[in-house]
């Protein structure tokens, strides 16, 4: 299992997680992820988002920033990850964050910076969560947040959690995708 996504706008492209690692010298990487991105005409990327420290999700990274310009990082690792260590462009990955590209709106609805500081907090509760919206259209990207998470998504975002795509959480494991999650989120797809 493992999760990359590419969202690209006319002038813009942000790869979100970069999908599992598989011996070290192989990984999504450089066996998927490069070559897509560049058959898809991406030579370089505005941004990359990590969402949390497990291997599923990161276990391409090193490749990809190997391979191709990046503007910036975002993440919700820690600060020594060794993925970050030598980046002057890194930065928290933290609810509220903005953009727009193109008219495409992009909004990190969690983690919050509290979680920052709760050292008991597993990794897949402070997973970077991003909603793209053109319009009326909307996309969910969860990673592996957690029922927490997905309580306090629903506490503190309810009107943002409305979807036309959604990227079950965690994989489609039994940690997530509560009921009333998924009654907020009412995708016309899921992933």
């Amino acid at each position: 299992q493992g999760l990359a996504v590419a969202a690209q706008t006319q002038h813009h492209a942000l790869l979100y997680d970069t999908g599992p690692d598989f011996s070290g010298d192989a990984d999504s990487g450089n066996r998927i992820l490069i070559p897509t991105l560049r058959a898809l005409g991406i030579a370089k990327l505005d941004g990359l988002i990590l969402t949390h420290d497990d291997i599923d999700h990161t276990g391409g990274a090193a490749s990809v920033m190997q391979a191709m310009p990046i503007d910036w990082v975002s993440s919700s690792l820690p600060k020594e990850h060794p993925l970050l260590v030598n980046l002057n462009n890194a930065k928290r990955c933290q609810a509220g964050e903005l953009w727009q590209w193109d008219g495409v709106n992009f909004e990190i609805l969690n983690p919050d910076a509290a979680s920052y500081a709760d050292k008991k907090m597993r990794d897949n509760n402070r997973s970077c969560v991003l909603r793209i919206s053109v319009g009326e259209q909307h996309i969910l990207l969860t990673a592996d947040i957690e029922k927490e998470v997905e309580k306090q998504l629903l506490a503190e975002h309810a009107d943002k959690l409305s979807t036309t795509l959604l990227v079950a959480p965690h994989h489609g494991s039994k940690t997530s995708s509560t009921d009333e999650f998924i009654a907020a989120a009412l995708p016309d797809y899921a992933v």
